[in-house]
């Protein structure tokens, strides 16, 4: 009987840190769906002091390629979000990591 109620207690355990892994998963994805690429890249001081250098045509220019750039980019991160939200497709994933690596 001690058994069953070690293994019962093992298995709470370990579903309690799958629904854990889960949350944190789904918060990065959902970090994934909403980063402000644009406002991360505008943070950098190399890219400010050559923004600064531009003249308001560029600057234009500039903002739209970079908005143009960042939505692109955007849209990768949140289908590769939807793609990892499914955990068969996370395991298919973590698989053929493993077989590169090996």
């Amino acid at each position: 009987m001690k058994h069953i109620s070690n293994l019962t207690e093992a298995m709470k355990i370990l579903n309690q840190n799958r629904k854990d892994q889960e949350t944190l998963i789904k918060e990065k994805l959902d970090a994934m769906r909403n980063a402000d690429l644009l406002g991360t890249a505008l943070e950098n001081e190399d890219l400010k002091k050559m923004v600064g250098d531009l003249d308001e045509h560029e600057k234009v220019q500039f903002d739209k390629e970079m908005s143009t750039i960042t939505l692109s980019y955007s849209g990768i991160l949140d289908g590769l979000a939807d793609y990892l939200e499914d955990p068969d497709q996370r395991k298919e994933i973590i698989e053929e990591l493993m077989r590169r690596m090996s």
